[in-house]
């Protein structure tokens, strides 16, 4: 399965302003420590996507992309990010891939993954 995040023309009022991404080890690194290309790329849990856009408490609206095999970001034709998830082969995916890693016991995924949940700032 693959899940793109792309904004195109008719909902340009949306735009990814940052990102967060939290490891297994309990680190973290967002686009205020750097670029995606410059991210650790192993033992991902959840990534965050922050939007341009802001929620009913004046919070920046976000997408989360956790439990999948790999994640990645490419710029498409137009020179346009494309942001994703997927379980598919790395090698079939466009631009930088960082990879997930399943973490035993679940409890501490579940307690990573809250936390990211509950994370609105970048």
């Amino acid at each position: 399965m693959l899940r793109l995040i792309s904004y195109e023309k008719r909902i340009m009022k949306k735009k990814v302003i940052g990102f967060k991404i939290y490891y297994g080890d309990g680190s973290t690194y967002s686009s205020r420590q750097g670029s995606w290309n410059k991210a650790p790329r192993h033992n991902v849990q959840v990534v965050i996507l922050f939007e341009n856009t802001k929620d009913g408490m004046g919070r920046h609206t976000r997408i989360l992309f956790s439990g999948d095999d790999y994640y990645f970001r490419y710029l498409n034709n137009k020179g346009e990010p494309v942001w994703g998830s997927s379980f598919t082969d790395p090698k079939k995916v466009k631009g930088r891939v960082i990879y997930g890693k399943w973490l035993k016991p679940d409890s501490k995924y579940e307690r990573l993954r809250l936390k990211a949940m509950y994370d609105y700032y970048f």
